[in-house]
């Protein structure tokens, strides 16, 4: 049993997570800007929206909290918040980005309409460049 929980509401997701601690029960993290956060709390994984697109950098968090690195972890958790808030579009630079890389990957599946995306922009050239340079740098820290 399990579930995931995408908030980025600490405290929240630290009274769900010490709720279950004695029982055998997963809970997965949603949300990857508080994932040190909740393995110090008892969470056991995390699946954000970065652990597609820097699951390196995620990983190195869990690695290094394992290792017993506590300032590592706490340094590759900030280096995923600077990607979550600096990313413009995570789906459209993914999506971009693994085209450029060799693996075509169309921008628009299907169509997103009414209730959930009334109008979308997609992500422009210049804002996919400029972050992708952040990306790759903060990424060549964790291959």
């Amino acid at each position: 049993m399990g579930i995931k929980v995408s908030s980025a509401d600490g405290a929240y997701v630290f009274d769900l997570i010490r709720a279950v601690k004695d029982k055998p029960f997963g809970f997965i993290v949603g949300a990857e800007m508080i994932y040190y956060a909740g393995l110090c709390a008892g969470a056991r994984a995390c699946i954000g929206q970065g652990t597609t697109l820097n699951p390196q950098v995620i990983r190195a968090v869990l690695d290094r909290f394992l290792a017993g690195d506590l300032e590592g972890a706490n340094e590759a958790q900030e280096d995923t918040n600077e990607l979550v808030y600096a990313c413009p579009n995570a789906v459209d630079f993914f999506k971009m980005y693994a085209t450029e890389k060799g693996y075509p990957v169309g921008l628009y599946a299907r169509t997103l309409g009414s209730p959930y995306v009334t109008h979308r922009v997609p992500l422009a050239q210049e804002a996919y460049g400029a972050f992708k340079v952040q990306f790759e740098e903060t990424l060549a820290k964790y291959i």
